[in-house]
């Protein structure tokens, strides 16, 4: 009886179907798990790169006298001179 079954199941082309686009579905979610793997390791350099020139450029701070602020010359006291 659950030969008969299983055989008829085996033999029917629905199932067959079925079966096949599974097993589709599930490479084309295998390779595209893969491919994301792959973009993730590309994003996260452009970020890595991104955020190193971002940070040497800050540490290393306006250059010669065009800065703003400093403890010199006269004019940040406050009087209107």
């Amino acid at each position: 009886m659950l030969f008969r079954k299983l055989r008829r199941f085996l033999e029917d082309e629905q199932a067959q179907d079925l079966i096949e686009y599974t097993l589709l579905l599930g490479f084309v979610a295998l390779v595209a798990a893969g491919l994301m793997s792959q973009a993730g390791y590309g994003v996260q350099g452009i970020w890595g790169t991104a955020n190193s020139t971002i940070a040497q450029a800050n540490s290393s701070g306006p250059t010669g006298s065009q800065g703003g602020g400093g403890s010199g010359g006269g004019h940040g006291d406050g009087d209107g001179h």
